[in-house]
Formats: C-alpha cells, sequence, structure tokens
C-alpha cells in the first residue's frame, strides 16, 4: 500500500494540482464574498485597504503555487536520478559485455598463437633435427678422434644455417665452438714456425723458449675449452628445447 501511495505520489502532476486548488479557493473567495460586496468595498475603500485585500486574498494563492513549483522541480530532479541510474546500468551492463568479448578474444587469440606455434615447430623440426645431427657428429668426432680431425670452416658453416631456424643463443653457442676451433688452428700456426722440420722447438726461430712455453699452454687450454663446450650436456642444453614438436617446454622462436 505505501509503495503504491508513494509511486502515485511520485507521478503526481502537481502543477495541475495547484491550478485545481487555485480554482477552489477562488470559487470559495466568491462564494464568501459576493461581487456586489466586493465591488461595493473596492469603490468605498481606501487603496492601501484594497492593497491589503488583495494582498491577504492572493497569498494562500502565492503559497500553493510555490509549493507545487517546489514539489515539480523536486519530482523532476528525482527523475532525472532515476534516469540517470537506469543509464548507468545500461553503461554497466554494456561494459561488462565488451570486457567478456574482450576476453572472449583474447583466449581466441591466445588458442590461435599456441597453435601457430606448434605449427611453426613442426614445420622446422626436419630442418633443426638435420643441423642438430651435423652438429652432434661433428663435436663426436672431436671427443673421439681430437680437435684436429673437425674443420672450424665446417663449424662456421652450421653456425649460419642455425641463424635461420634456431634462436641467437643456439647460434653464438655453435659460433663459439668454431672460434675456439679456430684459435687452435691460429696458435698451431704460431708454434709451427718456431719449430724445426722435425717438430721441435728451434733456437733463434719467431719466438723464444719462455713465448713457446706459454703459447702451448693456452692451446692445451684453448682445446680443453674445445672439449667442454662440444661435450653431450653443453650440447643438449642449448638444443633440447628444439627437439620436440609439443609444448613440453616453453616455446622458443
Amino acid at each position: 500500500m505505501e509503495k503504491r501511495l508513494g509511486k502515485f505520489i511520485k507521478k503526481m502532476n502537481w502543477l495541475l494540482v495547484a491550478g485545481v486548488l487555485t480554482a477552489a479557493y477562488l470559487w470559495g473567495v466568491r462564494e464568501t464574498i459576493q461581487p456586489e460586496r466586493l465591488l461595493a468595498f473596492v469603490k468605498e475603500a481606501k487603496l492601501n485597504e484594497v492593497g491589503d485585500f488583495l494582498a491577504g486574498s492572493f497569498a494562500p494563492l502565492a503559497f500553493i503555487w510555490l509549493v507545487a513549483a517546489v514539489l515539480t522541480q523536486r519530482q523532476e530532479l528525482n527523475d532525472t536520478r532515476d534516469q540517470f541510474a537506469a543509464n548507468q546500468k545500461i553503461t554497466d551492463a554494456q561494459l561488462e559485455n565488451v570486457r567478456q568479448q574482450t576476453a572472449l578474444v583474447q583466449k581466441q587469440n591466445e588458442r590461435a598463437e599456441k597453435a601457430a606455434e606448434r605449427n611453426y615447430r613442426l614445420n622446422l623440426f626436419p630442418e633443426r633435427f638435420e643441423i642438430f645431427k651435423a652438429f652432434d657428429a661433428t663435436c663426436r668426432r672431436i671427443e673421439d678422434a681430437g680437435w684436429n680431425y673437425v674443420n672450424s670452416g665446417d663449424l662456421t658453416a652450421l653456425a649460419n644455417q642455425c641463424q635461420f631456424v634456431f634462436s641467437e643463443s643456439v647460434r653464438d653457442y655453435v659460433l663459439n665452438v668454431a672460434a675456439l676451433r679456430a684459435k687452435i688452428d691460429q696458435i698451431e700456426d704460431a708454434l709451427g714456425e718456431a719449430r724445426n722440420p722435425v717438430g721441435k722447438f728451434a733456437e733463434g726461430g719467431s719466438m723464444s723458449r719462455d713465448e713457446y712455453t706459454r703459447t702451448e699452454k693456452a692451446r692445451d687450454e684453448t682445446i680443453q675449452q674445445l672439449r667442454q663446450q662440444v661435450r653431450l650436456t653443453e650440447r643438449m642444453l642449448h638444443f633440447a628445447d628444439y627437439l620436440t614438436v609439443t609444448d613440453t617446454k616453453q616455446f622458443k622462436a
């Protein structure tokens, strides 16, 4: 009941109510004060008395219309507030819909990226595996036969092939192995100039005995570094993530 009354009052046309009350008030004044008496009073009374009479007579009307104006303004403000609240609900619903659509698109993009990554790995796997087999065979020759059975140029060529199908870290790893192998050749060339025809140190050659000894030590250290770099654990550390077509590990482009 109270809710119905509240809705009725909320929808009330206060200007119409004020008009009805004004009409009722004027009718009551007319019935109370006859027109003949009113005309006689206006003719006989002084001007200030007529003004006081009119002010007293129309004061209730002013109050009625003032109250009607206030209630009408309040009603308009309430309507504006309700309309704003309704618009806010619509806006919130639209934003929620946008968020849901954005989340859906993001999930679709993630699925598409994962599918592309799987296809990328699958397409590159044969070429990657062939490069790895060639590098693995080269490393095994170094481990089994020795560094002098491997050409640094072949390692550099493998590094150049890695550039297009592996990451920079793999390419740099193979390049580092090739650089160590080339460094051994450079050291051996320098030692060869300081040796006599039978392969021994030649006095009065291109370097002193101390320099020759230090150079031999540098060669042995470089060979040791090369052997460490071509160990199976090092090879798998750099290549393992690329020897699968599934997403068991983090994808690398």
